[in-house]
């Protein structure tokens, strides 16, 4: 979300234990669908707040180290 978004201003995430992130995650476990929210700041700007959208897939042993591809990245106007 930060590549996405860097050229609007700093971004930031609420804690992964908040209630500000929706995921959905497969059976098999190689299928996550990630919901919530950015807050986007900059200077001489009042503070954004951006819902986004992320598909991630998991293979372990490709995609380098982790095993995970993003395949999809939404973010509301």
């Amino acid at each position: 979300m930060r590549a996405h978004l860097k050229g609007k201003g700093r971004v930031s995430f609420e804690s992964c234990a908040s209630n500000k992130f929706d995921i959905d995650l497969a059976a098999d476990d190689r299928d996550y669908k990630v919901f919530g929210y950015a807050t986007i700041s900059a200077p001489n700007v009042a503070l954004a707040t951006k819902r986004f959208y992320v598909r991630i897939n998991h293979d372990p042993g490709s995609y380098g180290d982790w095993g995970f591809e993003v395949t999809k990245v939404e973010i509301d106007p």
